[in-house]
């Protein structure tokens, strides 16, 4: 509650979300050997609980190779998210890569650029309502088209698709001979 407000500002407020965490963007080396590395890092700062907090949102850590011709060449992404499922009578963790408070989570990228490399990009992408994004996917097309539901949860779908922004972003120009 900044300044004693009821604000409710939370994981869909850009501000507030970088409040809580600390990024490192990192690289090194020969980007056409063997000993050339990227790493994306995002610390957890400032929240005073895991992050992201419960099982609606998921962030993701992404390293891009782009060419000299913008287009994407290869991706490699981690996304934090406490992942569950309902089996028809309980719901079950299928996986928990948060960041607990104090704590950091990492990706990297070691060895050579991919050929034809321009420069390499990370992006910490947030996404607040991808559990939401994942369930109207798939009720959407289960709910006849005539139901007075149905524009309602497209509605929704629309609204959670919409959702994703980008935390921090960083660009690092390779040598023209990666």
């Amino acid at each position: 509650m900044p300044d004693r407000r009821h604000l409710w500002r939370g994981i869909h407020d850009p501000e507030m979300t970088r409040s809580g965490v600390t990024p490192q963007w990192r690289v090194e080396g020969d980007p056409r050997s063997g000993e050339f590395e990227v790493r994306l890092a995002l610390t957890n700062t400032g929240t005073g609980h895991h992050f992201p907090t419960y099982v609606t949102p998921a962030v993701d850590l992404e390293i891009a190779f782009v060419g000299t011709n913008g287009d994407t060449l290869t991706t490699r992404r981690r996304t934090l998210q406490r992942e569950v499922y309902f089996d028809g009578s309980q719901w079950i963790e299928r996986e928990d890569d948060r960041i607990p408070a104090g704590e950091t989570r990492a990706l990297e990228w070691t060895g050579a650029a991919p050929s034809g490399a321009a420069r390499v990009v990370g992006r910490v992408i947030v996404r607040p309502d991808a559990f939401y994004a994942a369930m109207f996917t798939g009720l959407v097309p289960r709910t006849p088209t005539d139901s007075p539901a149905r524009p309602i949860l497209e509605g929704a779908l629309a609204r959670a698709k919409e959702s994703p922004y980008v935390l921090f972003d960083w660009e690092h120009e390779l040598d023209a001979e990666s």
